[in-house]
């Protein structure tokens, strides 16, 4: 706080400069004759009909990375990327080679960031986006360029209505005919490449139907009043020569399958030979004018909350972050009331990275266990003690993904948080698929781990919340307190709580 006055009296608060004549720039038509089209195409039963989509889920982080860069690799027309974080790291300098590599093929790319978080990629993006087919786009920049992200924040205060509001959707398209979508941004930490901290997360390859609708959503924002060609912020710089700094190699070994039995992306696009489940489906996205406060119809968050209030019998919610409106709680206890089963995994204490929003998510945690809801909470040290989620080695285990499953018939996974930010601030998007077999395959995902990386939180028989965590034998060990919550951390939380709205949470 006493930055942002500083800040505030000295004049450093920067402008944002006018965004300039910007032309309409739309998707292409689909390019069916490529590799991706041929592989599409081979991999399309017979009588489909022409509403399905063709669906494989991505878990592991490894083959999450291989799945980018073999869409890339194959592009041979048109590549749109559109997500909140593209990382100057390891992963996110692989994704600008190949990138770079379309382009410089022939291939239209256009990329479409958040501008909160760039730090030093907003460098290396001014270089590689003076190449010629290569354009990339800021949506709803802070005033303030280089720096921290604090100090950018602090610069750009005067203005924090405004640049409270985020861009949350993660999504490439390649070719206009496949897609990958759902929970990941671009870095280390989301391929289970960093050395600290890693996240388990879920991302949807997909083709048919739905592609040309997120094409569509993908043209809205590129093409937003928001959205400002990244030479409108800063000058531009020379022409993309060599990659800067090491790029590391793919920690696939070849051939390896993944958590779900399927082979790396791209020897599935060599064979002509995509593992998809078809089905009809539905593309969520909030407009892009939700950032100004003036969205028009029902919200991604408003689509998932009326999914859950038809649940019938079984309801699972997958969050890093839970943060319920008053709204969402009356679904809850409505569907509750009618016998449905409901399971919520978030984060333990030790495993979010966010432990303001951990302290505000304690609050409703009480409501959850008074509701009847199996609730589970995922710990770091479980995840690398049983590592059927992904192999942590030394680091620590946290929950990125965001999805739901209804009835073992519907399954959601996209960008959004089940919390008030989500809801009310950011823009998020995803996709509602109607398949039993993709629920099925995600719950066998579920089954082999048991819930055993997560801790159990109920209520023992004198109402008292107790964590429950399982061994390697199986044995069970009560904790009476919550782990890795001491009182220094109740009290930074409890102080910070007391400035900061519920609804930023």
């Amino acid at each position: 706080m006493l930055a942002v006055l500083a800040a505030v009296a000295l004049g450093a608060c920067a402008s944002l400069g006018p965004r300039g004549s910007v032309p309409e720039v739309l998707s292409l038509a689909p390019y069916l004759d490529g590799e991706l089209g041929a592989a599409v195409r081979a991999s399309t039963p017979q009588g489909t009909p022409a509403a399905y989509s063709g669906f494989q889920l991505l878990h592991d982080g490894p083959h999450a990375l291989d799945a980018r860069l073999a869409v890339i690799d194959a592009a041979r027309r048109s590549l749109d990327l559109q997500y909140y974080i593209f990382a100057c790291d390891s992963s996110g300098r692989q994704v600008m080679r190949a990138l770079r590599a379309a382009a410089r093929r022939g291939v239209r790319v256009r990329l479409l960031l958040d501008d909160l978080n760039l730090g030093e990629a907003e460098d290396a993006l001014l270089r590689i986006g003076s190449m010629a087919g290569f354009e990339v786009r800021l949506f709803n920049p802070l005033p303030a360029r280089g720096g921290s992200v604090a100090s950018r924040i602090v610069r750009s205060v005067h203005e924090l209505r405004r640049i409270n509001h985020r861009m949350h959707n993660k999504l490439l398209i390649a070719d206009g005919v496949v897609s990958i979508s759902g929970g990941r941004n671009v870095a280390d930490e989301y391929f289970m490449r960093a050395k600290n901290e890693n996240f388990i997360d879920m991302d949807v390859l997909a083709a048919g139907a739905v592609v040309p609708q997120q094409a569509a959503v993908f043209d809205s924002y590129w093409n937003s009043e928001h959205s400002y060609p990244i030479t409108a912020l800063r000058p531009p710089a020379p022409p993309a020569g060599a990659a800067r700094g090491p790029v590391a190699a793919l920690d696939l070994v070849p051939g390896e399958r993944d958590a779900f039995g399927n082979w790396p992306l791209r020897y599935q696009i060599a064979m002509r030979m995509l593992d998809l489940v078809w089905a009809r489906a539905q593309v969520l996205a909030d407009p892009p004018e939700k950032v100004r406060g003036r969205a028009a119809g029902p919200l991604v968050s408003d689509r998932i909350q009326a999914l859950a209030a038809g649940a019938r019998s079984e309801l699972f919610i997958g969050s890093p972050y839970f943060v319920p409106r008053r709204e969402d709680i009356d679904v809850l206890r409505r569907v509750r009331q009618r016998g449905v089963e409901v399971t919520l995994v978030t984060n333990a204490a030790g495993a979010t990275d966010e432990p303001l929003v951990h302290a505000r998510y304690v609050v409703y945690r009480d409501v959850m266990l008074d509701l009847g809801v199996n609730l589970y909470e995922m710990s770091p040290q479980l995840t690398a003690r049983f590592n059927t989620l992904g192999s942590f080695m030394a680091s620590r285990g946290s929950l990125h993904s965001k999805l739901a499953a209804v009835d073992e018939r519907w399954f959601y996974v996209g960008s959004m948080n089940f919390d008030r930010r989500s809801a009310l601030l950011n823009t998020e998007s995803g996709l509602l698929i109607d398949s039993p077999t993709l629920v099925s395959r995600f719950m066998e995902l579920v089954h082999a781990d048991k819930l055993r990386s997560a801790y159990h939180v109920s209520r023992d028989e004198r109402g008292r919340t107790r964590w429950t965590e399982y061994g390697l034998d199986g044995r069970e060990t009560v904790l009476p307190e919550e782990p890795n919550m001491d009182w220094m951390r109740k009290a930074a939380s409890w102080f910070w709580l007391q400035l900061v709205d519920e609804d930023w949470l």
